[in-house]
C-alpha cells in the first residue's frame, strides 16, 4: 500500500514537473524533459508547501496531492491556451561537431565508475537505513517531524531532532510530499531524494552532450558524481548534493543561451538557481549572484538584454518571502549569528589549503579534472582549447573566493579547522570546474564569429 502510495505521489510530481518543462521548453518526447520533471516538480512543490505554511494549512493529504491535481490542472490549460508546437526535442541550432575517434577505453571506464556510484547509491537509498548524521538532523528528521506535525518544523531547541530550522525548505517538502498516504518510511524518503539526485544528473548529462557531446559529458558527469561526499550522499537527502545539482543545470542552461540565444534556455536557468535558492542558504550568494554576473555577460554578448532584464529579479522575488518568514520568526538567514562578523582569521590559512589538497579527498578533483581535459583534447582529430568558453570559470572561481572569505574572514574559521563543512561547500565549485573544463575542450568548435579557438 505505502509502495503504491508513494508512486502515485511521484507521479503527480512527474507529470507536473513535465509539463513544467513542456512550457519553458516546449513540448518534446526527448528524454531531457522528463528528465528535468522532478527537479523542476521540486521547484513548484516547495512554492505549494510555502503557500500552506503561509496561509496555516494543514500539510495533509487532500491540501498537498490536491493542490497538486489543481497544478497540473492549470499547467494543461496553459499548455493548451500557449498552443505549443510539438517538436521532436527542443531544438539546438548548433553547428556540426569535427569527426572524433570513438574512444570504446574511454567509454566503458566512465560507465563502470558510473555504474559503482549508482549501485552504493541505490542500495543505501533503497535498501538499507539512513547512515548519514545529517539524516537525523538537518534533513530527513526534520521532514519527519514536519509530516507528523502536518506543517513544516521551525523548532527553537533540538528537543525533537530538528536543528537548523531556518534552513530552506525544498528538500524537506519533496520529501513530506512522497510520503503523504499512510505511516512515515524513510525509505520513501531517501528514494525521492535518489531520484532526485540521478535524474538531474542525467539532465545535466544530457544538456552537456548536446554542447560537447558524448564521450565529453560521460567523462564529466563521472569526475562530477565521484568528487568525494558526493559519491557518498547521492545515496540519501541531502542538501549540498541538490544544491550542487540545481546550480550544474543553471550553469549548463546559460551555456546553451550563449550558444543558442534561445531566451528558453535562461528561463530553465533561472528556474533551477530558483530551486537552488529553495534548497540551501548558500544558493544565494554561490547561486544567484554569481547566476546574475555570467547571465548578463552572456545576454550582452549575444545581444539579449531585454528579455535577460526582464528575467533576472524572478528568483529572488520568488524566494524573498521565505527570507521575511523567517525575520518574522526571528530567525537569520543562516544558523550562525556571527556569519556577518568580518575579521581576518590567519590561523586558517594553511588549513584552507590543506583542505583543498591533502586532506580527505577533495584534491583528487583539482588533480583528476585537468588530466580528464588532456585526455579528451589528445581524443580529438583536431585538439583546441576553445577560448569562448573561458569566461565559465569565472562562477566557480567565484565560488571558491566566497568560501574563502567565509572560512578565513569570519567565526567559520571554527568549522574549517575541525573539518565539519568545508569539503561541502566546495562541492559546487568543484562540480562547475569541471563542467568548465570540459566546456573548454569539447569537440565543439563554436560560432566563426563569436568563438576562436588557441
Amino acid at each position: 500500500m505505502k509502495l503504491l502510495a508513494c508512486i502515485f505521489a511521484l507521479s503527480l510530481l512527474l507529470t507536473e514537473g513535465r509539463l513544467l518543462g513542456t512550457l519553458t521548453l516546449g513540448k518534446s518526447r526527448c528524454a531531457l524533459l522528463w528528465s528535468l520533471a522532478l527537479p523542476l516538480a521540486a521547484v513548484s512543490n516547495v512554492l505549494l508547501v510555502f503557500l500552506c505554511t503561509v496561509i496555516g494549512a494543514k500539510l495533509s493529504p487532500l491540501v498537498l496531492l490536491g493542490g497538486h491535481a489543481l497544478v497540473i490542472a492549470t499547467l494543461l490549460w496553459l499548455r493548451s491556451r500557449r498552443q505549443i508546437s510539438d517538436d521532436a526535442c527542443p531544438s539546438i541550432d548548433l553547428p556540426p561537431r569535427p569527426a572524433v575517434r570513438q574512444r570504446r577505453s574511454y567509454r566503458i571506464c566512465c560507465t563502470l565508475l558510473l555504474t559503482a556510484i549508482f549501485s552504493f547509491s541505490a542500495i543505501h537509498a533503497l535498501v538499507l537505513h539512513s547512515f548519514s548524521i545529517d539524516s537525523f538532523t538537518n534533513w530527513t528528521m526534520r521532514s519527519r517531524v514536519s509530516f507528523e506535525d502536518r506543517a513544516i518544523a521551525f523548532d527553537r531547541t533540538e528537543a525533537r531532532g530538528v536543528a537548523k530550522p531556518q534552513y530552506p525548505i525544498l528538500v524537506h517538502s519533496l520529501q513530506i510530499v512522497v510520503n503523504q498516504i499512510g505511516p512515515w518510511s524513510d525509505r520513501a524518503a531517501n528514494a525521492v531524494t535518489f531520484l532526485f539526485s540521478w535524474t538531474s544528473l542525467f539532465a545535466a548529462f544530457l544538456m552537456l552532450r548536446k554542447l560537447r557531446g558524448t564521450d565529453a559529458a560521460l567523462m564529466g558527469m563521472t569526475l562530477v558524481a565521484g568528487i568525494p561526499l558526493m559519491s557518498i550522499h547521492l545515496a540519501q537527502g541531502y542538501g549540498d548534493v541538490h544544491l550542487t545539482t540545481y546550480l550544474m543545470l543553471s550553469f549548463l542552461s546559460l551555456a546553451l543561451f550563449e550558444q543558442t540565444g534561445e531566451v528558453r534556455w535562461a528561463t530553465l536557468s533561472g528556474l533551477c538557481v530558483l530551486g537552488a535558492l529553495w534548497t540551501k542558504s548558500e544558493g544565494l550568494y554561490f547561486g544567484y549572484l554569481p547566476w546574475v554576473a555570467f547571465g548578463t555577460l552572456i545576454a550582452w554578448r549575444r545581444g539579449r538584454m531585454r528579455p535577460w532584464r526582464s528575467l533576472l529579479a524572478v528568483p529572488l522575488f520568488a524566494f524573498l518571502p521565505f527570507l521575511v518568514f523567517l525575520q518574522l520568526k526571528g530567525y537569520g538567514l543562516t544558523p550562525h549569528d556571527s556569519d556577518f562578523s568580518l575579521a581576518w582569521h590567519p590561523e586558517g590559512v594553511s588549513m584552507f589549503f590543506a583542505a583543498l589538497w591533502e586532506l580527505g579527498s577533495l584534491g583528487v578533483t583539482w588533480i583528476l579534472a585537468p588530466i580528464a581535459a588532456l585526455l579528451l583534447l589528445r581524443h580529438h582529430r583536431h585538439p583546441a582549447i576553445h577560448a569562448s568558453a573561458f569566461p565559465a570559470l569565472l562562477w566557480p572561481l567565484a565560488i571558491i573566493a566566497m568560501n574563502a572569505v567565509i572560512y578565513l574572514a569570519t567565526p567559520n574559521v571554527a568549522f574549517l579547522l575541525n573539518g565539519q563543512s568545508f569539503a561541502r561547500q566546495m562541492m559546487p565549485a568543484s562540480a562547475l570546474v569541471i563542467l568548465a573544463l570540459v566546456l573548454m575542450v569539447g569537440t565543439w568548435p563554436g560560432n566563426a564569429e563569436r568563438s576562436h579557438t588557441v
